[in-house]
């Protein structure tokens, strides 16, 4: 019995977002074993000490990657000393 062109022979196949079974183990493993308050604790340490590594972790991760702008809204803008100007 040939297989025939187009048709899937799973067609309700594997769930959009569905995960392979090492990758929820080791989520779990992480999640059980790292406490995730300190680690933003750390973070936070680390920033106010001027670590520019952990910074940039603490606002990708609590504001997502910067976009491109070109136009502030009037109280948007600011500016920090030695890095010009930039909009929140």
């Amino acid at each position: 019995m040939p297989f025939e062109k187009g048709v899937s022979g799973n067609p309700q196949g594997r769930g959009k977002g569905s995960l392979n079974r090492s990758t929820k183990q080791m989520r779990d493993l992480v999640r059980e074993s790292v406490d995730f308050a300190e680690v933003v604790e750390k973070l936070v340490a680390l920033s106010k000490e001027g670590n520019l590594t952990a910074i940039k972790m603490l606002f990708q991760y609590g504001y997502g990657n910067p976009q491109s702008v070109t136009d502030c809204e009037k109280g948007d803008e600011w500016e920090a000393e030695g890095l010009g100007r930039a909009c929140l």
